[in-house]
């Protein structure tokens, strides 16, 4: 159709035409698309060669598959000063920390991030792995409250699933964002429930789901000083020698929000052990309730403390 160019590096779209434009003569010293060909603008018009080509934030890679603002995106040339994206158009925000920070954030409250990414993991060739990453709180002030996390997501082939849960204690410096098979709980004190099941999956935008007044509290005086990641891999054995760097970005504040998010398993079937189905039964239903005695009135360290752990006294 006449939509296509079939000589894009050309003068003419019809190809065949020397010398090679802006665009191509770029594309002929690169080999191929890098974040430097991406952030360029070949032809001058103001417009990166990304923008124009439907990867604003220079973040594909090869086997991607489609990046979300190539939704609905109607490419202009790379090559050609007089070929720009339609009028109206508006260049996405490509720092994430930046967007997020704008978005979970309440006026007035201080603004901390944290980005965690495990140290150069070379994934084994095996079909499925998990393995356990620990990473340390600051250790600035007794606590903290998260009120937003995300997942850094580097290879998007072969990353299955986030498990985060909380430690009691800190990692050594040597332990931190180093990936390792069989990792103890006892030794660190993990296990805790950060403020119910905290994990991520392919399709789930944020970690832990909290909204403007609730935020999850962390730090010595909750006695979380850590988190512990279960990470799962599959594909190693299609991807052999894949090195990963997967991690998680958290957002803190030091001000407490009106609510805190709290583990209340009052309903586990996944994991029950004990619980019994009759035998030759066509339906059968379980039902449980949950009665809260007790709120937290104020901000003490103890209340924030007993409410990390489900309940709070006055």
């Amino acid at each position: 159709p006449q939509s296509v160019c079939h000589g894009f590096g050309h003068q003419t779209c019809q190809g065949g035409t020397l010398p090679l434009n802006s665009w191509g003569q770029a594309w002929l010293r690169a080999g191929a698309w890098t974040k430097e060909l991406c952030e360029a603008d070949s032809d001058g018009d103001g417009l990166s060669n990304g923008e124009e080509l439907g990867d604003p934030c220079c973040v594909w890679k090869e086997r991607d598959g489609d990046y979300p603002d190539m939704a609905g995106f109607i490419p202009s040339h790379p090559g050609l000063r007089s070929s720009k994206q339609p009028y109206g158009y508006t260049r996405p925000c490509c720092n994430a920390a930046e967007a997020a920070e704008r978005s979970v954030f309440n006026p007035g409250e201080d603004q901390l991030s944290l980005t965690w990414r495990m140290k150069n993991f070379t994934i084994p060739s095996r079909r499925t792995i998990y393995v356990d990453v620990g990473f340390n709180f600051p250790d600035g002030e007794d606590s903290y409250f998260v009120v937003a996390g995300y997942p850094l997501v580097d290879q998007p082939r072969m990353l299955h699933h986030y498990v985060l849960d909380g430690c009691s204690q800190r990692f050594r410096e040597s332990e931190v964002g180093v990936p390792r098979f069989g990792f103890s709980t006892s030794g660190s004190g993990c296990g805790i429930k950060l403020g119910g099941f905290a994990a991520w999956a392919p399709g789930v935008q944020e970690i832990f789901g909290l909204d403007r007044y609730t935020a999850l509290p962390v730090g010595r005086a909750v006695g979380i000083e850590a988190v512990r990641v279960n990470v799962h891999y599959t594909n190693g054995d299609k991807y052999p020698g894949t090195m990963a760097q997967d991690g998680i970005q958290l957002f803190l504040t030091r001000s407490p929000r009106k609510y805190v998010q709290l583990n209340t398993p009052i309903m586990q079937i996944g994991i029950n052990h004990f619980m019994h189905i009759p035998a030759k039964r066509r339906r059968f239903f379980v039902t449980r309730t949950c009665t809260v005695k007790d709120v937290c009135t104020d901000k003490k360290a103890t209340c924030v403390a007993e409410a990390a752990a489900g309940f709070c006294a006055r």
